[in-house]
């Protein structure tokens, strides 16, 4: 798999207790583009991460 180019291919957004719905498409509050470095990314202190990521799958 590899990140599909282009903008907010990756999504995240914190959690203090784990939801017992899957999180709507839009409140991710953080959105980085494929270009983005993802090495520091602010997600404050959460005890669980929803990550979304926008992949392709190579064969």
């Amino acid at each position: 798999m590899v990140l599909k180019d282009g903008s907010e291919t990756v999504k995240i957004k914190g959690y203090d207790v784990i939801p017992l719905d899957r999180p709507n498409a839009g409140p991710f509050p953080i959105k980085l583009d494929a270009s983005d470095s993802l090495s520091d990314i602010p997600v404050g202190v959460h005890d669980y991460l929803a990550i979304h990521l926008d992949v392709l799958v190579r064969i």
